[in-house]
């Protein structure tokens, strides 16, 4: 998958930059604990490792779970 793909949903243009999210913060899974500032998803429960955040879209997450935007 070619690069402009896997950020066509998390880049965001404004006041001259670009700000790439984490695919997984376009997650329909995701869920933020701001209380201890930990990113969760269904996934992963207890946090979402580093390298998972910038994984393809295509790719599963654990336990048969992926990338879901609708």
């Amino acid at each position: 998958m070619k690069q402009e793909n896997l950020l066509k949903n998390t880049s965001f243009l404004g006041g001259g930059h670009k700000l790439t999210l984490p695919k997984c913060m376009m997650c329909d899974n995701f869920t933020e604990d701001k209380k201890d500032n930990i990113m969760r998803c269904k996934a992963f429960p207890d946090g979402i490792p580093k390298d998972i955040l910038w994984e393809s879209e295509e790719k599963e997450c654990n336990k048969g779970i992926k990338y879901k935007n609708e």
